[in-house]
């Protein structure tokens, strides 16, 4: 009996693999400018409505609460309908949420658009992550955080273009519903895409694998995981949303320089992607989640420890490539556990560690509110010392058992 790593190499295979895999690595792309350039955009967002940092912070955290059920949700229809079909629906909701940043001027619209958008995210997030599982199985290497660095050089470049159009004048308002006719068009394209289709077929699934799968996701490996992305993720939340805010607002810097933060760390993120890569396929999962949590606490002590921007940009730097490898590390373990049914298990990691992104900004904008934003941002450098701890309670699997990722007893 095939393994589901030989059957879906033989099943898609030479040409078509390929085609897929650049599909998958197109939306991934296509995330990191959208998302690029809402980082950017969100302090003109803030200013013109005259929201504190507080309020911006709970209004965040709200929109995002939208991503948890939309995440559930599309786990259980991209296993049912395949990828393509979640994605294809999702970047069109995105498209609409941009278009609804370009015309609020309230912030009752404001939550509404970050809603919207943050539900569409968290859905298109699960479906491109369980695609690029599914190829990742198809490979005979670790490869599945070259697509995350895919999607962080382009939200560096898409961070860095927004911030010199807002330099030269151009509205905000503007370059939201031109974010939103790119995203409409990528929507067309992905629906008339034939080889994405074969990146993730529906699965059937009986009782007893119901069952089974129930298990599986709540199974002590995958929850420790999931808490270790909530980590991450809270950290690239920090990151990439309030170094803007710290470089333009509590620096007092230009829109040029604001927009390095977030390009900066998205641009070390993507290297570090790369990189990892070579790591993980060198020295293991485990130790790379090791060393990065030691790195991204190092780092943000590196950007809180100075005023002068190049230290704190140095930081950032820092923190994102330590940042880079966590992510992905955590969907190739899960993926691992069962490969049959990659869309629900992302799901569950994406779910769990959304709340990183559901609690950073009501947790960094409540405590920046109460004292000062760089405090708040001390939350990261705490972030970072968890991961490490938290990753010796997970042992690398062997050579002759790579499906399941155990607990270590210490």
């Amino acid at each position: 009996m095939k393994s589901p790593r030989s059957s879906f190499a033989s099943d898609v295979g030479g040409r078509v693999m390929r085609g897929a895999m650049w599909s998958t690595v197109f939306a991934f792309c296509v995330f990191g400018i959208m998302w690029g350039a809402c980082h950017v955009l969100l302090v003109d967002a803030q200013r013109a409505l005259k929201l504190s940092d507080g309020v911006l912070g709970l209004s965040m955290t709200l929109g995002i609460s939208a991503s948890i059920p939309s995440m559930l949700l599309s786990g259980r229809m991209v296993d049912r309908y395949g990828a393509k079909a979640v994605i294809s629906v999702t970047v069109l909701m995105l498209a609409a949420a941009l278009e609804r940043f370009a015309t609020a001027t309230s912030l009752t619209e404001f939550c509404i658009a970050l809603a919207l958008l943050y539900g569409a995210s968290g859905g298109y997030d699960v479906a491109i992550n369980a695609a690029a599982i599914h190829i990742e199985q198809g490979s005979s290497k670790r490869i599945l955080a070259y697509f995350h660095g895919s999607f962080s050089a382009f939200a560096a470049a898409s961070g860095a273009l927004c911030g010199y159009l807002l330099s030269e004048g151009i509205p905000f308002r503007v370059i939201y519903s031109g974010l939103a006719i790119l995203l409409a068009l990528v929507c067309l394209t992905i629906a008339f895409n034939p080889v994405l289709a074969a990146v993730h077929r529906p699965t059937q699934t009986s009782e007893a694998e119901r069952g089974n799968l129930r298990k599986i996701v709540m199974a002590p490996a995958i929850l420790l995981v999931a808490a270790i992305t909530t980590l991450s993720f809270l950290s690239e939340n920090a990151l990439q949303t309030w170094s803007s805010f710290y470089l333009r607002n509590y620096l007092g810097l230009g829109a040029i320089i604001g927009s390095i933060g977030p390009s900066a760390s998205y641009a070390a993120m993507s290297l570090g992607r790369f990189v990892s890569g070579y790591v993980i396929n060198t020295l293991g999962r485990v130790t790379l989640l090791r060393l990065a949590g030691v790195c991204a606490a190092v780092g943000m002590t590196l950007a809180l420890w100075s005023r002068d921007p190049h230290w704190v940009i140095a930081g950032f730097i820092l923190g994102g490539l330590a940042q880079s490898g966590i992510a992905p590390t955590a969907y190739s373990i899960g993926g691992d556990v069962s490969p049959g049914h990659a869309g629900r298990v992302t799901s569950i990691i994406t779910t769990i560690g959304y709340t990183g992104f559901l609690l950073g900004p009501a947790l960094i904008g409540g405590l920046a509110q109460l004292s000062s934003l760089r405090i708040a941002l001390g939350v990261v450098i705490l972030g970072g010392a968890l991961i490490t701890l938290l990753s010796f309670f997970l042992k690398e699997p062997r050579p002759a058992a790579t499906d399941v990722v155990s607990l270590a007893p210490g």
